[in-house]
């Protein structure tokens, strides 16, 4: 068993409600009309039933391998928890997490390391993605055990600010306003407490909406064509999904001859960069997200409320609030670009301590040699002749960055990656003239992977 308790200053309540298809059908149709299709070539009877549930930024939608669901009593809850309606508990306990579409906003899927002390995001799910669809799928029945989960929180987790937010005076002016419990962040993994405390005692009813299938959804009905479709759809959803590790597979095959590559031409390996040089390519092939500005949308977090909080109590003064999310380049997608920085590592394996090499600019510059070994390589492999599919090679390019000048002329200078992305460029004008921090640590070090 297990509770959620928010303290939350807006006034919208905690609940759920049950819902028919006539009910949603129009609310599904603006995020994903294909679905639309499908459900109304099924045909679902009354039985077929939704849970609308709404969750208040940064809640906690799944964590530590619980699902976890509004309650009428103003928490979130497992369905186990004795403050469960038996009626949700009879209806979603088909599966440890039952298939949720998102209606509004967005969701977060990310691991946590074993101490807490960094976050992985892997996954954005937006508006009209459905998740959940990996526990549909028949997988082999031998598994290693796991000292962490998957985790999925309301609106995007791995928010953190490109300026320092570090000044004690300045913090203790928000504890006060907005009763944190947060103390003053020591890494920008920290942000995220900050932000959702800020929100929670903040006048929004800024929510994600997820609709919940319910247990009849599951019931096989072989003789239904719309049913078939619809279970083929969920097993898309997943194959997608599972794309992470489907492209590592590729890339370790490849992995060899790079290796063998390295070690002819005498170059020292060094595990970390060499992770990263994956990590780097998971992120061009779009299958798992590097972080870009946010916009004005609020799609993934009420970020005005947090830049306002910076802004007129913090006392930012030298630089604008510019707040960094998770996303992924994707060919149908409007982000072209995104940024890994070696100051904020998300890798799967525990990066080394940054102070363990010589410079930063160092590091970046070994970085760039081994990746432009890497893609060289690939250039005498066979090109990609899929109609569907875009060639890595072709399409995928990365510019290295760091705000301080290189003497060798390899690394390009941040002030370059601002003027070149509209939304960093624009601070000044979002802003009061307030510019992007151009020294901050994020691009002491940084990779651009855009999509050409």
């Amino acid at each position: 068993m297990a509770i959620q308790r928010l303290a939350l200053k807006a006034k919208y309540t905690l609940g759920f409600e049950e819902l028919a298809w006539e009910d949603v059908r129009s609310r599904v149709r603006q995020v994903n009309p294909d679905l639309v299709r499908i459900i109304d070539e099924f045909e679902p009877s009354k039985e077929h039933t939704f849970i609308l549930a709404k969750y208040p930024y940064g809640s906690y939608i799944r964590s530590d391998g619980v699902n976890y669901f509004p309650t009428e009593t103003g928490t979130l809850a497992s369905l186990d928890d004795s403050s469960m309606s038996n009626h949700l508990k009879s209806q979603l306990s088909y599966s440890t997490s039952p298939l949720g579409l998102v209606l509004d906003k967005c969701v977060e899927v990310f691991a946590e390391s074993p101490g807490k002390e960094r976050s992985i995001p892997f996954k954005i799910f937006g508006q009209g993605v459905t998740f959940g669809v990996w526990e549909l799928m028949e997988f082999p029945q031998i598994s290693l055990r796991q000292n962490w989960t998957w985790d999925i929180s309301a609106g995007a987790r791995s928010l953190f600010m490109l300026t320092s937010i570090g000044q004690v005076a300045a913090h203790e002016r928000l504890q006060r306003e907005f009763k944190l419990r947060s103390y003053v962040p020591d890494t920008i993994f920290d942000h995220h407490k900050i932000f959702k405390e800020i929100v929670h005692h903040s006048d929004t009813d800024w929510c994600t909406e997820v609709l919940f299938f319910t247990k009849k959804w599951l019931e096989p009905n072989d003789k239904n064509l719309g049913w078939i479709k619809l279970r083929e759809y969920w097993a898309r959803q997943a194959w997608w999904q599972i794309q992470y590790w489907a492209n590592r597979v590729t890339l370790n095959l490849n992995w060899e001859q790079f290796i063998a590559e390295l070690t002819r031409r005498k170059i020292k390996l060094n595990a970390y960069l060499l992770d990263t040089i994956k990590q780097l390519v998971s992120i061009g092939t779009g299958t798992i997200t590097g972080f870009r500005p946010v916009d004005e949308n609020e799609i993934v977090a009420p970020t005005s409320i947090i830049e306002d909080a910076y802004l007129d109590i913090y006392h930012l003064k030298r630089y604008a609030p510019m707040i960094m999310q998770p996303d992924f380049v994707l060919p149908d997608s409007d982000t072209k670009a995104v940024y890994y920085s070696l100051q904020y590592p998300t890798l799967p394996e525990k990066p080394p301590a940054l102070k363990s090499f010589p410079s930063t600019m160092k590091m970046i510059r070994q970085l760039k040699s081994l990746m432009d070994i890497f893609l060289e390589m690939m250039d005498g492999y066979q090109p990609v002749n899929d109609a569907k599919l875009l060639d890595f090679n072709d399409h995928i390019k990365f510019d290295y960055f760091h705000n301080e000048e290189d003497r060798l002329g390899l690394i390009r200078p941040t002030g370059e990656l601002i003027i070149e992305d509209p939304i960093l460029k624009s601070c000044p004008d979002r802003f009061s003239k307030r510019p992007a921090p151009e020294g901050c640590h994020f691009f002491r070090g940084c990779v651009r992977i855009s999509l050409e």
